[in-house]
């Protein structure tokens, strides 16, 4: 054993130089290197030998460390990134610290760069191992750190590599997370029909690794499902998992496929890259595991996010068009109670916001769902009701409006007991008082009241509540108020009192309760809208002449536009750009208005441009009446007066649960929101009903809310394949006719016509929440509340199998990607090959699917190799195309000629040129050639020019169909995990191996493996290969039980750092934090655990209080300084 060292002994080195055969040796003169450093100062030794890694090589290192008495060592060789440990356990065996190791790396820094000139060679193989002695003498103790690891693995991707993982970790007693974006576990060889060179069955081959990973009781499988953070916990990982919704429980259900014949929707399915359609609840493919379906669901449709009720506006579209009207009706009331007439008085927001209008004109939305109300009275099919009163607590609504109604049913629905009561004769607020009939007629508001009554609710009119003691007396356990804004609000202009002056709903509320209303000839209506309209449009079918008089222009008027528009079209006048200062009287009663000429200034705070007066423009209007419609408020008195108030007087709720300052009341509509639109009233009684159900319950009423999904993101669809034509207009009385009577104007949709225009929807959230799938479910399966989960793991290892995609076809146009439709990709081939395809195994061209292509083309390397799309090989593409042609072969013979254009044919693996050789056999012919110009004829044909190199011919060819074998990427999310796992990328994305020979699986982050494609592009038995390769790594790795860390890492000095921060954004493992210090600066803070000692953060800081340890300034100092001593040394004596 060497014998412990003092401050004051001398440094002993021992340097050893190795001749590595004729690497370096066969270069430079090792003999005479080991001799010029056997009187180097502080070298104890010095010898040479050929191979130092040998085991005569490490004997002789371990000798000498005893016999000498050595206190460190020189190495003189290759890279240390291959034996720099083997010769670092020599030291330690033998006593020495395992640090005291300094390696000069003469093989790849010298010998191989001046192979062609020895004498240089020499010389910087003596600067080399000189700066090394200098080094070494300089070298510190380091120790080392032990941290228990976890016996769990979790692998992320479960293809094929993934699933091999897992199994092999399975079955070395280790527990496997399995972690998989999809809905079930396979990757991209469960698309595949069959699998070269022997063209075995894929599936066949895949399935009972997939059932086998399925029953072990070691694998726990998480679809759906991605890595969200990766944190270092000693020796585990910490792992915060996100898992989406399936909607589908997977213990439950039995995939009987009930659910996936009355799915109303289509769209594209992805295990056929999209040359199919499915619905939106599916499973992607027979075997697949997990065996439960799942649904698709982007978010909610922009039309459903927009709507303040939340109407499933694509639901009920979907069940229209596919002929399901009694479950389409059934479904819009899930959401309101006034199907009909809002399908009439509401100003549809939800097709505002519907995406087809970003490419035509939007889906008349709310057309559709008043024909659905209308259908049902039409034909007798009511919605039959029973009701479902099964709980004790009563529930008293104040107010029978819009908002009152809407939480009534939706608590009787919950169970609940429900007396609403109303102070007029008859229920419906403004939808019965304040709507002209001409737009809603009654009998469509009474029959949606009476299915309101058939719930259980009991609705009491005549009617009034004094005050709030008065219902808690009666029992009643939560309250709601919905009384609305019913006072109108006043210009308080001279004249106002004068006789012939009315407020809009006064009004429209005598007309509407069957009063018999005297008007002059000329009526003049102050407002824009939407009651002004109703009031203009009412006074004219009384025998007036109806002008309205408003501030700003056409384009500000905040009524519905094709009301507007109708008015104009009955003879209503529009007098823009004025305001009235006075009412003129004579007598007492109305004899005109003067008004002042307005121009428009900047936006106020509706976004509307504010009206300016212009000085000294007064005209007067000649005019018996006026009717003032500028909008309504809260009254002073009532029930809602105990409560908290506004400054304007309405009643202050939570924004969110509706609830007032008294715990069990609750308000919504007007009454709260102030003069607002029908709908919106609906929407805040649901949600006032949600939180009263709560609150019943004890339960906390923000938590336990129904969650809303995100807007799903906007389609993006070809212009030319926009579904159902335009859109569809409603037919309406004639213009003449209608003013002189109440009949209704609008006339509705025709059953051809709204299936028509149902037929337009984009389906832009995929699932649309009909809910056909949870009726026809006998397990209970069907879950449409499901909400994104958050998943704490702790594994002691983690494998990424995150395998590969294929490149978009959008970017290769050269080729006719994305342009023309008869070219497709080879994963798009193989699925018509598939007997469970979207055409049953036959080949078609698409994208009819009607006539047997009589010539193919395959292009090889499209994209690939190529410098301005992916410089590298895809590795399989070549035997994939070959496998193509032979399954083509085998099923069509002769009758479909094929051709394969190709660079270079690569069939390096076991039998892959013999299988070559058998498809060249059977008549396919091969162009060596790069293809070009690619033209789609008249007849759908694709024609391209390729010069074939074989021949020396331009040839200019023309095919059916078109397979491009495509380059390929790492999958998507790949360089977020690879940033998360600390693990380094090469070129493409693909993550880096710790050395593409000796640790091929392996990454720089301690205790992360790679396997598959995520790597770079592989096939099966590559990936496969791949997988148990990782699976003995991630084992040798967790079944120690502890990880030992070598604390060679990076320091900061406290007195130096000045908490710049520099250090904190430069390290790529995030292991540096700032953290705050009594005094002064914040400190940088290294995580030895992090710290791979990389030494990025030594290099940016300014002050150098960041260090790593045996990579400090001084000791790279003293190499620099040796190597430029030895330099001048070797100068002088030449």
């Amino acid at each position: 054993m060497p014998k412990k060292r003092s401050k004051k002994e001398e440094e002993r080195i021992g340097v050893f130089v190795c001749s590595c055969g004729s690497n370096i040796g066969g270069v430079v003169d090792v003999n005479k290197l080991a001799e010029d450093f056997k009187d180097y100062p502080g070298v104890a030794f010095s010898t040479w030998n050929m191979f130092t890694c040998s085991t005569e090589g490490q004997v002789r290192i371990a000798e000498t460390i005893e016999e000498q008495g050595l206190t460190g060592v020189v190495i003189a060789a290759c890279t240390p990134k291959l034996h720099e440990e083997l010769f670092r356990d020599i030291l330690e065996e033998k006593g020495l610290n395992r640090f005291r190791l300094a390696q000069a790396n003469l093989r790849e820094h010298d010998t191989w760069v001046h192979g062609d000139n020895p004498e240089k060679a020499q010389e910087v193989a003596y600067e080399l191992i000189a700066g090394a002695i200098e080094r070494a003498k300089r070298l510190e103790d380091i120790g080392f750190e032990d941290y228990p690891v976890e016996k769990k693995v979790m692998v992320v991707g479960a293809g094929i590599a993934g699933i091999q993982t897992a199994l092999d970790l399975a079955d070395k007693g280790i527990h496997v997370d399995l972690i998989e974006r999809n809905v079930s576990i396979g990757g991209y060889m469960a698309k595949l029909e069959k699998t070269f060179p022997t063209l075995d069955c894929s599936m066949c081959i895949l399935s009972p690794k997939l059932n086998a990973v399925e029953r072990s009781k070691n694998i726990d499988i998480y679809t759906t499902t991605e890595v969200a953070e990766v944190e270092r916990d000693f020796g585990n990982f910490k792992v915060t998992l996100t898992r989406k919704p399936r909607y589908v429980d997977i213990d439950k259900c039995n995939a009987c496929g009930e659910c996936l014949k009355v799915c109303p929707v289509l769209t594209p399915k992805h295990h056929d890259l999209g040359m199919s359609k499915r619905g939106a609840i599916y499973k992607p493919f027979p075997q697949a595991v997990p065996g439960a379906v799942a649904i698709e669901k982007l978010g909610h449709a922009a039309c459903k996010v927009s709507c303040p009720a939340h109407v499933s506006c694509q639901g009920f579209i979907a069940l229209t068009k596919a002929g399901k009207y009694e479950d389409a009706l059934s479904l819009v009331r899930e959401a309101i109670p006034f199907p009909g007439s809002l399908g009439r008085v509401c100003p549809a927001l939800c097709e505002d916001e519907c995406e087809r209008g970003t490419y035509d004109k939007s889906v008349s939305i709310r057309n559709i769902h008043r024909w659905l109300h209308d259908h049902e009275l039409e034909t007798g099919k009511i919605e039959e009701v029973e009701p479902k009163i099964d709980k004790k607590q009563k529930v008293a609504v104040i107010g029978a409006g819009p908002a009152g109604i809407s939480c009534a049913l939706y608590l009787a629905q919950a169970g609940y007991p429900v007396t609403v009561f109303e102070k007029e004769k008859e229920a419906g607020g403004l939808l019965r008082w304040g709507i002209p009939e001409h737009r809603l007629p009654r009998d469509i508001l009474r029959a949606e009241i009476e299915f309101v009554e058939k719930h259980g609710v009991q609705i009491v009119t005549g009617k009034t509540i004094e005050t709030l003691d008065e219902l808690r007396k009666q029992g009643y356990d939560a309250i709601f108020l919905g009384t609305g804004a019913l006072v109108s609000s006043k210009l308080n202009l001279p004249g106002e009192n004068a006789k012939g002056v009315f407020h809009a709903l006064d009004f429209l509320h005598r007309v509407n309760s069957g009063e018999a209303v005297t008007l002059g000839k000329k009526v003049a209506v102050i407002g824009g809208g939407n009651s002004a309209i109703d009031s203009a449009r009412v006074a004219l079918r009384l025998g007036a002449d109806v002008t309205i008089v408003y501030r700003r222009s056409r384009a500000e008027m905040p009524a519905i536009k094709s009301e507007i528009d109708d008015a104009v079209k009955e003879g209503v006048k529009l007098k823009l750009l004025a305001s009235p200062v006075e009412v003129l009287v004579s007598g007492g009663a109305v004899s005109g208005i003067k008004c002042i000429k307005m121009n428009l200034g900047e936006p106020d705070d509706s976004g509307r441009r504010r009206p300016v007066p212009i000085p000294d423009s007064d005209f007067d209007l000649d005019v018996d009446n006026v009717i003032i419609a500028i909008g309504q408020s809260v009254g002073p008195s009532g029930p809602h007066s105990e409560l908290e108030l506004s400054r304007w007087g309405t009643v202050v709720t939570d924004p969110v649960t509706m609830q007032t300052s008294m715990e069990d009341v609750f308000a919504g509509g007007d009454l709260v929101s102030g003069p607002s639109l029908v709908v919106e009233a609906v929407g805040a009684g649901h949600r006032a009903a949600e939180s009263i159900d709560l609150f019943l319950q004890g339960l906390d009423l923000v938590e336990h809310r129904t969650k809303a999904l995100p807007r799903a993101p906007r389609p993006e669809i070809d212009v030319e394949e926009l579904p159902g034509g335009s859109r569809a207009r409603m037919k309406t009385l004639p213009a003449k006719s209608r003013a002189k009577s109440f009949d209704e104007v609008e006339l509705g949709f025709s059953e051809k016509v709204a299936v028509r225009e149902s037929e337009r929807c984009l389906n832009c959230a995929i699932c649309s929440e009909c809910k056909l799938c949870v009726q026809v479910c006998d397990k209970d399966a069907i879950d449409h509340n499901m909400v994104e989960e958050k998943i704490e793991l702790t594994v002691g290892a983690i494998v990424a199998a995150t395998g590969f995609q294929e490149i978009s076809m959008e970017e290769l146009p050269e080729y006719g990607g994305g342009r023309f439709k008869r070219v497709i990709t080879g994963g798009q081939y193989g699925r018509l090959l598939s007997l469970v395809g979207p055409t049953g195994g036959k080949i078609l061209i698409p994208p009819d699917y009607e006539e047997t292509p009589k010539r193919i083309a395959y292009i090889n390397c499209a994209g690939s190799r190529d410098q301005n799309c992916r410089p590298w090989c895809c590795n399989f593409g070549c035997m994939y195309t070959l496998r193509h042609v032979e399954m083509t072969y085998r099923e069509y013979g002769e009758d479909i000629e094929q051709w394969v254009i190709f660079h270079e044919m690569r069939t390096a693996g076991k039998e892959y040129e013999q299988f070559y050789g058998r498809v060249r056999e059977h008549g396919a012919r091969f162009v060596r050639g790069f293809p070009s110009d690619f033209t789609e004829e008249k007849d759908g044909t694709i024609s391209f020019s390729v010069f074939d190199q074989g021949t020396g011919q331009m040839l200019r060819l023309n095919f059916d169909l078109v397979v491009l074998t495509m380059a390929v990427d790492p999958a998507d999310g790949a360089a977020e995990l690879a940033h998360m796992l600390g693990v380094d990328r090469s070129e493409g994305g693909f993550m880096k191996e710790l050395h593409p020979k000796l640790e091929p699986v392996s990454t720089k982050s301690r205790g992360v493996f790679i396997a598959g494609a995520c790597q770079s592009p592989k096939d099966i038995p590559s990936s496969v290969s791949d997988g148990k390769a990782a699976a003995s790594a991630a084992a040798s790795h967790v079944l120690k039980g502890v990880v030992r860390v070598q604390m060679d890492k990076a320091v900061i000095d406290s007195d130096l750092c000045i908490g710049c921060g520099l250090c904190v954004q430069v390290c790529p493992f995030d292991a540096i934090t700032l953290e705050d210090r009594e005094d002064g600066p914040q400190l940088a803070t290294v995580s030895s655990l992090l710290c791979t000692g990389c030494g990025k953060c030594q290099v940016v800081c300014p002050t150098g209080a960041a260090k790593r340890k045996n990579y400090t300034t001084e000791q790279i100092e003293a190499e620099l300084l040796g190597l430029i001593a030895a330099h001048k040394r070797q100068k002088a004596s030449s």
